[in-house]
């Protein structure tokens, strides 16, 4: 479901709500049209689709429109915060993704010797144990690395 504040040009199979149709708040409505599950309706197999029948049936109750602009204000500024959260999780993932790229690398090529950290028989030890082990075999300096897998600056003056 997507929303846009812009005109838009729809294709025949896309179900639009624009002014035309309501006198709901158009924002207020795209949150109750997300909060309905309308892709849980959906009756194709293969390429999902919707009845419109099953959307003039669905009954909401429908506050005066100042309250859905002041809901959907609400929900908006909400969002929006939990999007910049999302934002940075996502980053630090892709950043720890790089990370782990790299340092695999580092350690097949023989860059990063961690023979002295491997375990001797991988069944006898304690996972949190050996991780902890892991860690500490890492000077700090090596660990902050991490915050330059984002190409600004390179670290061990290579290519990258």
């Amino acid at each position: 479901m997507n929303y846009s504040s812009d005109p838009i040009f729809a294709i025949d199979t896309t179900f639009v709500v624009d002014q035309r149709g309501t006198c709901q708040d158009l924002r207020w409505l795209f949150y109750v049209l997300q909060w309905a599950r309308l892709d849980a309706v959906s009756k194709d197999s293969a390429v999902p689709g919707l009845d419109r029948n099953d959307t003039y049936s669905l009954r909401v109750p429908t506050p005066p429109k100042s309250e859905q602009m002041a809901v959907a204000r609400w929900l908006d500024a909400e969002l929006a915060d939990l999007a910049g959260v999302t934002e940075r999780i996502e980053r630090q993932i892709a950043l720890i993704r790089e990370y782990r790229t790299r340092l695999t690398a580092d350690v097949v090529t023989g860059k990063l010797d961690v023979r002295h950290v491997a375990p001797e028989s991988p069944a006898s030890v304690d996972g949190q144990a050996w991780s902890q082990e892991v860690e500490a075999a890492f000077a700090d300096d090596e660990v902050e690395d991490i915050d330059h897998l984002d190409g600004e600056e390179d670290v061990d003056g290579g290519d990258g």
